[in-house]
């Protein structure tokens, strides 16, 4: 009789892999930072698999590290992701049409715990600057791993 793990080494698409093994077992609780206003805090312990090991991590914020600014009247999705360390980060999805902002893949060892995706009207969105929530819509996703077709305003 085969094994899951057996089937699992069996898959050479390392996407595919991550999809299968790199999962968020608990809620993030993302929101705007408490210690900095323009980091993403999670507020919550989180319990998450990176290529089958479970890991645990303490709340903790994180900054952009991305600092490309979003132009008026896009969304953008801001995928928040953990390694297996623990640290925390960020990666920018393209900017795009209200209503129609993909959100990106993490990369290899990277699990998805969350996202949030902005919607800016009349000003700018700078990262590291700007505050979400502040003359733009945030709102805050926590994820098991990114969505099927990963347009997450239509959720």
């Amino acid at each position: 009789m085969t094994t899951v793990a057996a089937q699992l080494r069996d898959i050479y698409s390392q996407n595919t892999r991550s999809v299968l093994s790199n999962v968020c077992l608990a809620k993030a609780g993302l929101g705007i930072g408490t210690g900095t206003n323009t980091k993403i805090k999670m507020a919550n312990t989180v319990t998450y698999a990176i290529d089958g090991i479970i890991y645990s991590a303490t709340t903790a914020e994180v900054a952009h590290t991305t600092v490309t600014v979003q132009s008026t009247a896009t969304d953008r999705v801001y995928l928040v992701c953990i390694n297996a360390a623990g640290t925390l980060s960020i990666i920018a999805g393209t900017e795009a049409a209200v209503g129609s902002a993909l959100c990106p893949m993490p990369t290899t060892g990277l699990c998805a715990i969350g996202a949030m995706l902005i919607t800016t009207t009349s000003t700018a969105f700078t990262p590291n600057t700007s505050v979400a929530g502040t003359n733009n819509t945030a709102t805050y996703y926590d994820l098991m791993r990114v969505p099927a077709g990963r347009i997450l305003g239509t959720l």
